[in-house]
């Protein structure tokens, strides 16, 4: 796979990660508002605990994605699925945390205004 590829499949992985992290958010958001003052401090939990839950159930798996388009390494079955999960749970801060640091080894291109 050549250096175009890989970032092409590098960014899809991470447009789809932010996806399902902006549909995490906005679900745990909806449905735990009326209960933010007994919740408190756990609503970060459970949002991991749906991120797991939408990574379980739709199959997410980032790591594989990543892993076998981009490096060509066969990841350990369902290690990806948790750490899709734990993504997808840790919201959009998260993925935007995560994809600056993917982009420091990246050719730098000149503009001009």
């Amino acid at each position: 796979m050549d250096f175009q590829q890989a970032l092409l499949a590098t960014a899809q992985v991470f447009a789809l990660a932010a996806f399902f992290a902006f549909i995490n958010e906005r679900i745990v958001e909806h449905y735990l508002k009326p209960f933010s003052e007994k919740i408190g401090d756990y609503a970060q939990y459970v949002a991991g605990v749906t991120g797991l839950l939408l990574a379980i159930g739709f199959n997410i798996d980032f790591l594989s994605l990543l892993t076998v388009n981009v490096l060509g390494i066969d990841p350990i079955p369902y290690a990806g699925v948790i750490v899709s999960g734990l993504m997808i749970g840790g919201g959009s801060n998260l993925i935007h945390d995560i994809w600056p640091l993917s982009q420091t080894n990246l050719p730098r291109t000149e503009t001009f205004h």
